[in-house]
């Protein structure tokens, strides 16, 4: 995949996921997110990016990190040998945070 279409799907994944998981839109399922965003991708591969974005989201939210925290995070995530994150994919999560980080942490705190 080209790493336009990288960051593309990613920012693309990180709102599915942020709906599904914080605002209940249960509509928004895998299957859903796959046939929008990435649909050439194998199931195997995509239920791992889901399971992977999914786990990151959920820790960057449940401790309502502070842009330093999180960039210090993401920096230790891509330097991990299992890690697929790229600075790239990095730099998309710090956007994503900045924009919904107030939202998203609210939700979390409601549900």
């Amino acid at each position: 995949m080209v790493d336009q279409d990288v960051d593309k799907y990613t920012l693309a994944l990180l709102n599915g996921l942020a709906q599904r998981i914080y605002y209940d839109k249960k509509e928004i399922t895998d299957a859903v997110l796959k046939e929008e965003i990435c649909p050439n991708m194998s199931d195997a591969q995509f239920d791992s990016v889901v399971s992977k974005t999914s786990g990151l989201l959920k820790s960057i939210v449940s401790v309502d990190m502070d842009l330093n925290q999180l960039e210090a995070f993401l920096v230790s995530q891509t330097k991990r040998k299992d890690s697929d994150l790229t600075e790239e994919q990095s730099k998309i999560y710090i956007r994503f945070w900045k924009s919904h980080r107030q939202n998203l942490f609210t939700e979390s705190m409601i549900a």
